[in-house]
């Protein structure tokens, strides 16, 4: 976390997708959320296999919860 203002635009993005508030305020500025949009956006179009792995991960461990509940719902009745 920058303790300091920060020096250069670049670090702004990177406190805001780290969850950290931009100096000067209580929420984030319309500029600060597109500039995290702008962001991600690209990260996302540079990195396809690692958000293709994170979407195939979740759904995969979401189909193991319902597999794993309906398991467990069929145990109880009998």
């Amino acid at each position: 976390m920058h303790k300091t203002k920060p020096q250069s635009a670049y670090d702004v993005v990177s406190d805001v997708m780290n969850g950290l508030r931009v100096t000067g305020g209580d929420s984030m500025t319309d500029a600060a959320k597109e500039a995290r949009r702008a962001y991600k956006r690209e990260w996302n179009r540079k990195n396809r296999d690692k958000v293709k792995a994170a979407q195939d991960r979740y759904w995969n461990k979401k189909a193991q919860e319902a597999a794993d509940q309906a398991k467990a719902s069929a145990s109880m009745e009998g």
